[in-house]
């Protein structure tokens, strides 16, 4: 900073030796020494979008149904990401419920979800996939199973919007909805993609969402299935 006045001023440099630096001057990075202090980033405003690992889970054992519950910390998002998740049972689809009391009930008691998907294999058949249902689907009709070997897992993400509800607004509340984008091989050893979307409807209003199962149509989830839950603020 320059001084605030034209007040003659002393500059006085340590009695010792060696080169001073200007903007036009570099260090070589050997001589810095130290560490540095740590960011505080707690005064920074307008700033969205950070994202916080809240869990990893990874099935040790075979499970019928996996459950995953977070705290609610005012995250705007959750994404789910799954890598490697394997069936034990041959030829079934994946599908996925929510819960907003931590895992103790889910919501699945009637036509509660509402999905939709483009789903394509690599043969280039491509299929359209509409359901209201008491799940979330993510795979369809019989040549979109998927299979149950080692190298058939599914890859990807679901995301969740609104997962606490926003404060204000017309009615107090919003629609718990979101997306979806995963690969996996189907029984033939075809690779299938899936994207679509979904909505929870009939439960937006005052509604947390706080828990998560993943299950299959029939058989186990299998073993080394890993899942990744992550908020975003």
């Amino acid at each position: 900073a320059s001084p605030n006045s034209s007040t003659s001023r002393t500059l006085t440099l340590p009695d010792t030796t060696g080169e001073l630096l200007n903007d036009a001057s570099s260090l070589a990075s050997g001589k810095l020494t130290g560490a540095l202090p740590a960011i505080d980033g707690s005064a920074l405003t307008g700033v969205g979008g950070l994202q916080t690992l809240i869990s990893t889970t990874v099935v040790s054992v075979s499970a019928t149904e996996v459950d995953i519950s977070w705290s609610n910390t005012g995250y705007s998002q959750i994404r789910f990401e799954f890598q490697n998740i394997r069936p034990v049972f041959n030829d079934v689809t994946i599908q996925f419920r929510l819960s907003n009391d931590a895992g103790v009930t889910f919501f699945g008691t009637g036509s509660e979800y509402e999905s939709v998907a483009w789903q394509g294999i690599s043969t280039g058949t491509q299929t359209f996939l509409g359901a209201s249902n008491d799940r979330i689907l993510v795979s369809g009709n019989t040549l979109y199973y998927q299979g149950n070997q080692q190298h058939e897992g599914l890859y990807g993400s679901l995301s969740l919007y609104n997962a606490v509800t926003p404060s204000g607004g017309s009615g107090g509340g919003a629609a718990k909805a979101g997306s979806f984008d995963v690969t996996y091989s189907e029984t033939n050893e075809q690779t299938i993609s899936s994207s679509g979307g979904w909505k929870l409807v009939n439960k937006s209003l005052g509604v947390d969402i706080n828990a998560i199962r993943i299950y299959y149509s029939s058989g186990n989830v299998g073993v080394s299935s890993t899942i990744r839950v992550i908020g975003i603020t």
